[in-house]
């Protein structure tokens, strides 16, 4: 029983660890992809003066995720294989 146990916080712990990365990989992406956006959106002209000079758009840097807890290790609990289809 505590093996099974131990895997099963295993487990859960890569499973954490994967969904973490692709946050922070979507993150990255939706960072990326706001700032085209507002590249873009500073070609519009609305109600300003042409020669008015736009301030250039903020890079902030994502702030790094942290673990809390004991250790870093999930609760033990049955995972269903189904409710991590959608990642």
């Amino acid at each position: 029983q505590v093996n099974t146990a131990v895997n099963q916080m295993d487990q859960v712990t890569q499973q954490n660890a994967a969904m973490v990365e692709e946050a922070t990989a979507a993150s990255h992406a939706l960072t990326s992809e706001a700032d085209t956006l507002a590249r873009l959106i500073s070609k519009f002209e609305v109600g300003a003066p042409a020669n008015r000079a736009q301030p250039a758009p903020t890079h902030r840097p994502v702030p790094a995720l942290k673990t809390t807890g004991r250790g870093g290790a999930a609760p033990a609990f049955a995972v269903e294989e189904q409710a991590w289809d959608e990642f």
